[in-house]
Order: C-alpha cells, then sequence, then structure tokens
C-alpha cells in the first residue's frame, strides 16, 4: 500500500468515526430522556395516583444500551483500522 493510498483510507475510515460517535451522542442522548421518563413517571404516582408502568422506559432503554454496545465496539474497530493506516501515511494515531 503506498502512502496515498493509505491517506485516502485514513481519512476515509476518520470520516467514519465521527458519524459513528455522532450516533453514539444520539443513543446516550436516548438513554437518558428514557432514564428521566423514569423519574417523571415515579413523581406521577406519587402526585397524581397514576400507576407506574416502567416497561416501555425499561424496553427503550434495553434497546439503546444493546446498541451503545454494538456501537463501542464499531469505535474500538475503527480506532484501530485508523491507527493501522496512520503508520503508512505519516499521521497522527488516534
Amino acid at each position: 500500500m503506498n502512502k496515498y493510498e493509505a491517506l485516502g483510507r485514513y481519512t476515509e475510515t476518520l470520516e467514519m468515526l465521527e458519524k459513528t460517535k455522532k450516533e453514539r451522542e444520539m443513543i446516550v442522548d436516548s438513554l437518558y430522556h428514557s432514564a428521566g421518563n423514569l423519574q417523571r413517571d415515579l413523581v406521577n404516582e406519587r402526585t397524581t395516583k397514576m400507576p407506574f408502568n416502567p416497561q416501555n422506559a425499561l424496553t427503550c432503554i434495553s434497546i439503546n444500551v444493546e446498541k451503545l454496545s454494538q456501537i463501542q465496539q464499531n469505535i474500538a474497530e475503527l480506532t484501530q483500522t485508523i491507527n493501522h493506516y496512520a503508520d503508512f501515511c505519516e499521521k497522527p494515531k488516534i
């Protein structure tokens, strides 16, 4: 692999990493809101005597935790790939 091919792959993989990190931010934000919904529902149970039913929020949290785990694995793999190409094109490792 020549330097320019490695540079192209480095840049492409770096862009994929940034996109994946943005996806991770969205998942974490969703987890934050789901946890807030649980807290709100608990308060509603105390103040309005509405029954507490956490199933929807817990399902959403469970799905997003799985997605977050997959995204973290993808970020680790992309980072490893970027660092591999960095050696060939004299770019910094991350």
